[in-house]
C-alpha cells in the first residue's frame, strides 16, 4: 500500500506512522508521483506524521533538499504534520535552508492534518495566480 494519496489536483498527503518510512530510500513512489503532475499546476505535499516518528535523520532532509531543488516539479509548499517538538525544529532548519538557497516553497509544521491541507490549498492557490 502506497503511504500517499493525491488528496486534490497538485496536493498529496502523505502519512508515515514511523521513523523509517522517511527513509529516501523509500521515496521513489512519491517523487514519481510529484513527477507525473502536470504542467502547470503548482505542487504542494502534506506530511501527517504519527507518533511513532520522533525525530528525522539527516539523510532525511538532504534528500529533500535536492527534490526542492528541481525547479521542474514545482514544489510550492510543504506542510508537515507533527507533536514532535524535535520534528517541529527540523521543519524549521529545512525552512531555512530552502530560503537560503532561494528555493520558493513555504514549509510549516502544524498539529492538525486538515489544517496543513487547508494551508496546502491556499499556497497552491497563491502560487496559480503568481503564474
Amino acid at each position: 500500500m502506497r503511504p500517499f494519496i493525491q488528496h486534490a489536483p497538485g496536493l498529496f498527503l502523505v502519512r508515515y506512522d514511523a521513523s523509517e518510512d522517511l527513509q529516501p530510500a523509500k521515496q521513489a513512489d512519491l517523487v514519481k508521483a510529484l513527477e507525473a503532475v502536470p504542467v502547470p499546476l503548482p505542487v504542494a505535499i502534506v506530511f501527517a506524521l504519527g507518533p511513532g516518528v520522533r525525530g528525522v535523520d539527516m539523510d532525511v532532509p538532504t534528500f529533500w533538499l535536492s527534490v526542492t531543488g528541481r525547479r521542474e516539479l514545482r514544489l510550492r509548499a510543504m506542510g508537515i504534520v507533527t507533536d514532535s517538538i524535535a520534528v517541529k525544529v527540523a521543519v524549521q532548519g529545512f525552512a531555512l535552508a530552502n530560503g537560503i538557497r532561494g528555493q520558493e516553497i513555504a514549509v510549516k509544521s502544524f498539529h492538525d492534518a486538515e489544517l496543513a491541507l487547508e494551508w496546502a490549498r491556499e499556497e497552491l492557490e497563491k502560487a496559480a495566480q503568481a503564474a
